[in-house]
């Protein structure tokens, strides 16, 4: 065993080390230098990307925009019930109204309930006045969701049935005034704001189709004009101050069907849709507003026959909308399709 080690001892001592003749260059050829992208590389990169991005958009849209039109329904299924309860304690009208929030352009929806009239009432029997509930209840809906409530409208018979006035309410210019005699344009007095329909519930909480108007002052206190809590909410301003003691009352819609006014009646539903895609199908000028033609005036009852802008934009909510009904007895939220 000894003699074994020796021998293998002896064999590593006798072996010479390899000599390797590395040319000058080496570093260049062990490491080569690095090369860049060439143009026609980098475009053909850029092209791929963008062509992946455009295929994904829709995707991505059509996967956010089914989550917001949900998160915007139990939004509004909470604040309806919560307006409900509000109903059944007081043993009076209460609801939600909505409008568009100027703060941030969003649909807005607040807790609204039955005041007595003003001193200047000249309404048909039966209309609701309406102003802020003291706790100012209030929500705004997700980014890029559009809301319009569910309108009773003239249907003549036929094969499919056509509609003559509008079948939703969108957010027009609220009209403030003690009479409503003008039936041609809207009058703004102040309040640059768009207010849509409203959702209301009889003291018992029953669902209720009212007319109603929107209490904008109590008149005249201490020699200034008391504006309401709805007032300030739809103007955006705190110290809002309406035009004049007389104009009390507004109304988020007026027209003429078949010669005759029409009052702003609640709504048993709303639809809710991607105000993008909306605005993207219908060329929706945000000048004009929902509800109204190009010259400003609501495009309703005579005038819906030959808004062509109205019917475009009612007929793509008809296709991409999602309807929601109101249970009569329960106010839970009824998805329609």
């Amino acid at each position: 065993m000894r003699e074994l080690k020796r021998k293998a001892k002896g064999r590593r001592q006798t072996q010479k080390p390899v000599k390797i003749n590395m040319p000058r260059n080496s570093s260049f050829i062990l490491f080569p230098p690095r090369r860049g992208f060439t143009l026609v590389e980098m475009l053909v990169v850029i092209s791929i990307i963008a062509l992946i991005v455009l295929i994904a958009i829709p995707s991505f849209r059509a996967m956010t925009g089914g989550r917001s039109v949900e998160a915007a329904a139990n939004n509004l299924s909470a604040l309806i019930g919560r307006a409900r309860t509000e109903a059944i304690g007081l043993q009076r009208t209460s609801g939600v109204l909505f409008f568009i929030d100027q703060g941030t352009d969003r649909v807005a929806a607040l807790v609204v309930r039955e005041v007595p009239p003003p001193f200047n009432d000249n309404s048909a029997a039966g209309t609701v006045y309406l102003d802020m509930a003291p706790n100012g209840d209030f929500t705004l809906l997700p980014p890029g969701i559009m809301l319009n409530t569910l309108d009773d409208a003239a249907v003549q018979a036929g094969t499919p049935p056509v509609r003559q006035d509008d079948g939703y309410i969108g957010f027009n210019p609220v009209y403030i005034g003690p009479s409503f005699s003008s039936t041609s344009t809207i009058t703004f007095n102040g309040i640059p704001s768009r207010c849509g329909g409203a959702i209301l519930f009889d003291g018992s909480g029953r669902l209720s189709a009212r007319r109603y108007r929107l209490l904008l002052n109590r008149g005249a206190q201490g020699g200034q004009i008391a504006a309401t809590e709805l007032a300030k909410a739809l103007a955006y301003d705190r110290n809002y101050v309406p035009p004049s003691a007389a104009a009390t009352m507004g109304k988020a819609l007026i027209g003429k069907l078949s010669g005759s006014e029409i009052e702003t009646v609640s709504s048993v539903g709303f639809v809710l849709f991607d105000a993008v895609a909306f605005r993207e199908a219908t060329s929706f000028q945000p000048s004009e507003g929902d509800g109204t033609n190009g010259s400003g005036t609501v495009a309703s009852g005579n005038a819906y026959s030959t808004s062509n802008d109205e019917k475009a934009e009612e007929s793509w909510i008809d296709q991409n909308g999602t309807p929601y009904l109101v249970s009569r007895y329960s106010g839970a939220l009824l998805r329609n399709r």
